[in-house]
C-alpha cells in the first residue's frame, strides 16, 4: 500500500472511529482514552493531518511530536558529550 493509499484508509478509520463520538458535546474519560490510543495508534506527520479529525486526536498526535523532538534533543546533547568526553 502506497503512502497515499494508507492515508486514506486512515482517514476512512479516523471517520469510522469519530462517527461513534459525534453525538455527545462532551467525551467521557473512556471515549477520550480511545482517541487518544487511535492517534498514537495511527500517528501521521503535521502535514498528513486532516483539520476535520477529532481535537483530541490532533492534540494528541501534537503531544507525540513533542515528545519525538524531545527525544530527538536529549538524544543530541547525549552525543555532544561524547564527542565532549
Amino acid at each position: 500500500m502506497g503512502p497515499h493509499a494508507a492515508l486514506v484508509f486512515l482517514n476512512q478509520q479516523f471517520q469510522k472511529v469519530c462517527s461513534m463520538f459525534a453525538a455527545p458535546v462532551e467525551l467521557d474519560f473512556i471515549e477520550e482514552i480511545r482517541l487518544r490510543t487511535w492517534a498514537r495508534e495511527n500517528y501521521v506527520t503535521q502535514g498528513d493531518r486532516s483539520s476535520s479529525w477529532h481535537p483530541i486526536v490532533l492534540a494528541e498526535m501534537r503531544r507525540k511530536d513533542a515528545e519525538e523532538a524531545d527525544a530527538e534533543n536529549a538524544a543530541m546533547e547525549r552525543e555532544e558529550l561524547v564527542v565532549m568526553a
